[in-house]
């Protein structure tokens, strides 16, 4: 073999070793924004811009009154239920729990839970204290008129049916999908079910420091 071709070779090599580098430090960095692939394996639906929470009065599980204006300030999951539901809210508000012990510490930190009643007739505060503590003491509930639920509901792409409470044992038909909530307080996107649990708890961290 000439200089020439073994001087060819030896760069094709280096060369190739460079991008095998690259593509090892792409997989293996925490901060890099997630790609589009990678959030829609995680069940992440991003939106094109970006929708601003209405100006709405509710009431806590603590029964202190706020606006949405205070959910300003870090991530959040807003998730749309009730405490009667059967299957859908307890198995979520679980998968929820789960997802924060697979996060570090600094990464619980910056992410909120937020569950909002579809019933506030029967879900008074008292009864969302202990249902939404159950899971995490540190998820929030929400409670509101029927009027600003909806808009609410209406503004973030979550829909639901108001119940005939004229009923005994009613149940409400409502969206499953989870909301994301930057800490400006825009919905900018959905976590849809079936919660993929493993893949959620990896991208979800890099997808908020990348938009920090």
């Amino acid at each position: 073999m000439t200089n020439a071709r073994r001087l060819i070779v030896i760069l094709a090599i280096f060369l190739a070793a460079i991008a095998v580098a690259a593509l090892g430090y792409r997989a293996y960095r925490t901060d890099a924004a997630p790609t589009p692939t990678e959030l829609m394996d995680a069940g992440i639906v991003m939106l094109p811009q970006g929708k601003a929470l209405p100006a709405l009065n509710f009431t806590t599980q603590d029964k202190e009154a706020i606006t949405l204006d205070s959910l300003k300030g870090q991530w959040r999951l807003m998730f749309f239920g009730y405490t009667f539901c059967p299957d859908v809210c307890p198995a979520t508000l679980a998968q929820l729990r789960q997802l924060f012990t697979k996060l570090p510490e600094q990464e619980r930190n910056k992410l909120g839970v937020t569950f909002v009643t579809v019933d506030p007739a029967r879900d008074t505060p008292e009864r969302l204290k202990q249902y939404i503590e159950f899971f995490n003491p540190s998820f929030k509930a929400l409670a509101g008129d029927m009027t600003d639920t909806q808009t609410l509901a209406n503004t973030v792409g979550i829909p639901f049916i108001p119940a005939d409470t004229t009923q005994q044992s009613y149940t409400v038909d409502h969206g499953a999908n989870l909301v994301l909530i930057d800490p400006n307080g825009r919905a900018v996107g959905y976590v849809r079910q079936p919660i993929k649990l493993d893949l959620l708890a990896q991208q979800l961290p890099r997808l908020m420091e990348a938009k920090r």
